[in-house]
């Protein structure tokens, strides 16, 4: 995964570098200087950003249907 091709995920998914970070327990400096490599060698980020897509798109359903 190229830096821009995460960059452009967490985009679509709402999130900030910063906010991915936190969320991970990396620091945002680690996150930041994939940048520099311009590609993230980390096998677990993809994986990680799918599954966080999903736990998404759970959550706005359970919220759906809890106004039912």
């Amino acid at each position: 995964m190229t830096y821009e091709e995460f960059s452009l995920r967490l985009k679509e998914l709402g999130l900030s570098k910063k906010d991915f970070a936190n969320l991970t327990g990396l620091e945002a400096t680690s996150v930041t200087n994939w940048k520099a490599k311009n590609e993230v060698k980390s096998s677990w980020v993809k994986s990680w950003l799918d599954n966080y897509e999903k736990a998404k798109k759970f959550d706005e359903l359970k919220a759906i249907i809890k106004d039912f």
